[in-house]
């Protein structure tokens, strides 16, 4: 595991995950991130575990084909809106903690061939519109 834990990153830099192909763990909570995570995360095909609580995210651009992801925390962000085909073939997932944030809409799809995803955590959020979220092949036993 890797941990930039409340260290006041704005962004992470380019590359700074280049040299770790075998990464299975990323801490960069209590950070001031805003976006731009997605691009060095994308590029660690192994990881397990991310992290990214109790920064100041505002959006979540489309994680796909990170087949070993099982945990994905978001918790406490500035998130409002979880589009269609954000969280697509996540082979692995158990847990996606998307609590405490902004989300007032969850479009349709967002959630496709997450078919382990067990865990998916909401609450604290402003949600006025959530249809056909869920695919026919999840494993949810709590919401």
């Amino acid at each position: 595991m890797t941990a930039f834990i409340g260290n006041g990153l704005y962004i992470l830099p380019n590359g700074l995950l280049d040299n770790l192909p075998r990464l299975v763990g990323a801490d960069f909570s209590d950070n001031n991130l805003i976006n731009s995570w997605d691009l060095e995360i994308q590029r660690s095909k192994e990881i397990q575990a991310i992290s990214f609580h109790s920064n100041k995210m505002l959006e979540i651009k489309p994680l796909k084909n990170l087949n070993d992801l099982v945990s994905l925390m978001l918790q406490n962000n500035h998130i409002s809106i979880i589009k269609s085909n954000t969280f697509v073939n996540l082979a692995s997932l158990l847990i996606n903690n998307l609590s405490e944030n902004r989300i007032n809409t969850v479009e349709w799809n967002s959630f496709v061939n997450v078919p382990k995803l067990k865990h998916l955590f909401l609450s604290n959020n402003r949600i006025v519109q959530m249809n056909g979220i869920f695919s026919a092949n999840m494993s949810l036993t709590s919401l």
